[in-house]
């Protein structure tokens, strides 16, 4: 028997193809007597095939093969797995990617699809699986550049390796939402709105791990960083959005203000925060949009200064836009572009994207963007959207 590293790897993998209960331990012990025989200490061959597993993770194995070889190695108690069988398999590769924008013509033919349609779906065996961004859909599905994470490493990186960890965690979040969230008719359409209000409190408002809000927050973000356990997030959100906007699609009636984020539901958010947790957030928010709208402080009154920060804070609050009195004056002849990146990116920087409402707001009361033009029904193509896309810095 080969005892080198490459020979055990040949020798290894041939057994994770048998049957995926077949007992490992006779074979692994098997290698052990070799090593007597071939005089290689015990040690080396335990640290060779720990090294091994560490190489080719949950490529080779199914979870019984992994608690089974995993024993192997603590039973040699130079391997110190802190009790825990998973030490091994759960450092998975991790790799990052650059921004993914507009100026990728496939980005921006996404983008414009997500828009019309709300999402883009992928069919594996006769199913639809919706996507809800862009960026995520091209991960999905195209090969990619990437760097491993650590070493820095270029790569090209085959999205669609993840795509099922996707759908297998998306059906997990249909699965939830219907044993935990389904009801009959007879409760939708009931008057005191209760289903539909609690509904869009998850969808919206609900805090979730790692600072996340809403359900929905799949749609306005992508991984930067490529993991399955990342990508195994936003497939089970995408399944419990999907069942909302399936809901919302056969009643539409009582969902007809589903959408709307009143002060009251902002308020029902903030609740389950402390008042330090809420006012550290708010903290955050507003010196992010300070730093963005520095260099144009100048080219605003005070008061359109303090009027264009309230209302980006009352969008982050709320979920909505305010209805502003009068419209924002900017003085002189600021770049445009320069400034609608701006708002880009205090956006980008809460998780967001641009958004047709964002637009709309712009285009409505700030008086730089009041002669841009603006198509609601092919906003991809109008100059106001290339205004906030256009990357300036």
């Amino acid at each position: 028997m080969d005892l080198t590293k490459a020979g055990l790897t040949e020798y290894l993998l041939k057994l994770s193809k048998s049957d995926g209960y077949t007992a490992l331990k006779p074979y692994l012990n098997r290698i052990l007597k070799e090593a007597d025989l071939q005089e290689i200490p015990k040690n080396e061959i335990y640290l060779i095939v720990y090294h091994i597993c560490k190489e080719h993770k949950t490529r080779f194995w199914n979870e019984y093969h992994r608690r089974e070889i995993t024993n192997w190695l603590k039973d040699s108690r130079i391997i110190d797995l802190s009790g825990n069988f998973d030490t091994i398999w759960a450092e998975e590769e991790v790799y990052s990617i650059d921004e993914l924008t507009e100026a990728n013509p496939d980005i921006a033919s996404l983008n414009e699809q997500i828009l019309l349609n709300g999402s883009k779906s992928i069919k594996v065996q006769d199913k639809f699986f919706k996507v809800y961004s862009a960026q995520l859909y091209f991960i999905l599905t195209q090969i990619i550049n990437a760097k491993k994470v650590g070493s820095q490493e270029d790569v090209l990186l085959n999205g669609r390796e993840y795509l099922m960890t996707y759908i297998k965690a998306y059906r997990e979040g249909e699965a939830y939402f219907k044993s935990h969230h389904e009801a009959g008719v007879d409760i939708i359409y009931n008057n005191d709105k209760s289903y539909i209000k609690s509904l869009h409190y998850n969808f919206f408002h609900a805090p979730l791990p790692q600072q996340k809000i809403g359900w929905s927050w799949i749609k306005e973000s992508y991984p930067f960083i490529i993991s399955h356990k990342g990508i195994k997030e936003f497939g089970y959100y995408a399944g419990l959005v999907s069942e909302v906007e399936e809901l919302k699609e056969k009643h539409p009636a009582p969902f007809v203000d589903f959408d709307r984020c009143e002060e009251s539901q902002g308020s029902q958010q903030t609740e389950t925060k402390t008042e330090q947790e809420q006012q550290s957030e708010n903290d955050f928010t507003l010196s992010t949009i300070e730093d963005w709208l520095f260099e144009f402080k100048e080219k605003m009154s005070e008061a359109d200064y303090n009027s264009l920060v309230a209302a980006l804070m009352h969008r982050f609050d709320t979920g909505i836009f305010p209805i502003l009195s009068k419209p924002i004056k900017i003085n002189g002849k600021p770049n445009k572009k320069l400034f609608g990146w701006a708002l880009n990116r205090i956006f980008a920087e809460k998780g967001k994207r641009v958004e047709k409402e964002l637009l709309m707001f712009a285009k409505k009361n700030i008086s730089l963007f009041a002669d841009v033009g603006f198509d609601e029904n092919n906003i991809l193509k109008s100059n106001l959207y290339k205004y906030f896309t256009t990357k300036t810095r």
